[in-house]
């Protein structure tokens, strides 16, 4: 069995490739090296605990307008609680700001670039977020058994997606078309006058379909953004940057994504063409592994959707991130999943949100689900380690989640699409009934050893391992095996994980080739990072730090 590991994942046909730059230019989805994309991924939006979440989109093209679905979804379903379309003109900067207003959730913004609709400019005129979709108030939709009040909106995420691109003149001279009124039009409106407001956002705040692959072209990509969560009573700040993918959407035929104000699309589902490469070191130099495009015609069985693109370059085998709970000093790890709701979906039968869990598609293990009123969820299994800063690790017995599923001691649950987990020092602390930094509603904790080395386990890192309790062909793709500081292992190559089919190549700087059949993608697409935050001396101090991954593709 070889493993890949710890790479970025890439695009196009690998057959006949030359230079591994000459991949760069190919169709297809991946993680972005250089901090923009069309695609903006911020992992955790909050207003609970007294916190706000400011973030913004930046066009950092000098020359092209670009027209963004911005999204909001909710952390424990990946409901959408409110999208609207923002056109940006080149150069433009575009910032939000969530709220709480009381009852949930809602964003306004004192920017003049325009929205559509056009969106509040003060907090006292924010728009609420809404539970349309998880109370079955969307058209195809029915009540999720999560919970229908307005609550669910104070946390989850928010996702990015550019649209198009108008036909004015830098518009067709970058895609090496002729221009058109419309086009023209639409970039005239939206660009800045000298007094800083656009020409004519009225203009865009209509519910017309321009016509797509005409007067709107295929997104090129070039967005950037930042984001970051304040408590205006203590002066804490955390800021970080969104996750970027690039060649989102690469059409064979000129075409874009534009939907009009007040539809759902475009999703991660619509990425055209369904395929992604990642470069991974090996022994000959680096290697690329491609997820066919399988868009025209799925294989059967788990995997073979289009979304699988997407999840390809987000699979992580493990997640890792540093923590400090020494007095005054508490830490979250959140790991978010922004393609979960695609594979975890019950059928649109108001009955089965009401019966327990069954099989999802894999890499998940349950449909989102439960018995109980109010109380649907998706629980994958995770194993975790934890080391202090002396290198001391965990025994089997010193290290906890809570809750803890039955018949799996020593696993813990990532229930929901944005889980947010709490460190707990051994000696007491937070809860999985909300989390120290962000007192999420969708958490879980992680208790620390009572005793260590001289350190105590106050500070030091932590490692999750996506794992399954058996080899069921819809599970994360990896067993424990025990315990150890190494627990995790891949026992059967045949079940789990992401099947990328058997169409994969590999190959390496010396252009050699091969076809391995059964390739694997283990563990989990997630997104995230940790967040710690110190109290001293009344004054209020924060962080956000990347997780950190490692990424296994398993062939026989």
């Amino acid at each position: 069995m070889n493993a890949f590991k710890r790479k970025s994942l890439y695009t196009a046909v690998v057959a006949g490739l030359a230079t591994v730059g000459a991949s760069m230019n190919a169709g297809a989805v991946n993680l972005s090296t250089d901090g923009t994309g069309a695609v903006l991924l911020y992992p955790y939006y909050t207003v609970r605990n007294g916190l706000t979440t400011s973030f913004s989109v930046v066009n950092t093209s000098t020359s092209l307008t670009k027209v963004v679905k911005v999204r909001f979804l909710e952390g424990k379903n990946s409901a959408e609680v409110l999208d609207f379309n923002l056109w940006l003109s080149p150069r433009d900067v575009w910032t939000g700001a969530i709220v709480d207003n009381g009852s949930g959730a809602a964003v306004y913004s004192p920017d003049n670039s325009c929205t559509a609709p056009a969106l509040g400019k003060t907090p006292a005129t924010a728009q609420p977020f809404v539970n349309y979709y998880y109370t079955g108030q969307v058209s195809g939709t029915v009540y999720d058994n999560a919970g229908a009040g307005l609550d669910r909106t104070r946390e989850g995420y928010i996702e990015l997606i550019e649209m198009g691109e108008p036909s004015d003149v830098a518009g067709a001279a970058a895609h090496g078309v002729a221009t058109t009124p419309v086009g023209i039009s639409l970039a005239a409106a939206v660009k800045h006058q000298a007094t800083g407001i656009p020409f004519n956002c009225p203009y865009v705040q209509v519910n017309t379909l321009f016509v797509n692959g005409t007067e709107i072209l295929s997104p090129l990509g070039g967005l950037a953004g930042n984001y970051i969560i304040i408590n205006g009573a203590t002066g804490t700040e955390m800021a970080h940057t969104p996750v970027p993918l690039q060649n989102f959407y690469v059409p064979l035929i000129s075409n874009a994504l534009y939907t009009i104000p007040g539809t759902l699309g475009p999703q991660l589902i619509n990425v055209s063409p369904a395929s992604s490469i990642a470069f991974i070191p090996s022994v000959g130099g680096v290697a690329l592994a491609t997820v066919p495009d399988w868009s025209a015609a799925p294989p059967a069985g788990p995997g073979g959707r289009a979304i699988d693109a997407v999840s390809a370059i987000l699979m992580r085998s493990a997640i890792m991130n540093e923590y400090d709970v020494s007095p005054n000093f508490k830490t979250d790890i959140v790991i978010t999943q922004p393609t979960k709701r695609f594979y975890v979906a019950t059928s649109l039968l108001a009955s089965d949100y009401t019966t327990d869990p069954v099989a999802a598609i894999g890499p998940y293990r349950q449909t989102f689900a439960n018995a109980t009123a109010d109380a649907a969820r998706s629980c994958d299994l995770v194993f975790p380690a934890a080391y202090d800063r002396e290198e001391a690790p965990y025994t089997s017995a010193g290290i906890a989640f809570s809750p803890i599923p039955v018949g799996a001691s020593g696993l813990g649950q990532l229930c929901w699409e944005a889980t947010v987990m709490t460190v707990v020092p051994g000696t007491g602390g937070a809860t999985a009934a909300g989390s120290a930094v962000f007192a999420s509603a969708n958490a879980a904790s992680l208790t620390l050893p009572s005793s260590g080395s001289s350190m105590n386990y106050a500070s030091g890192w932590v490692g999750l391992w996506p794992t399954t309790t058996s080899g069921t062909t819809n599970s994360p793709g990896q067993s424990v095996s025990g315990g150890g500081i190494s627990p995790v292992v891949v026992t059967n190559n045949a079940f789990g994980g992401l099947s990328a089919g058997t169409s994969i190549l590999a190959t390496g700087l010396s252009g050699a080739a091969s076809t391995p059949p059964n390739v694997r993608y283990r563990g989990l697409p997630v997104i995230g990072f940790a967040a710690t935050t110190a109290a001293i001396g009344g004054q209020g101090y924060g962080g956000i730090f990347d997780n950190k991954y490692n990424v296994s593709i398993n062939t026989p």
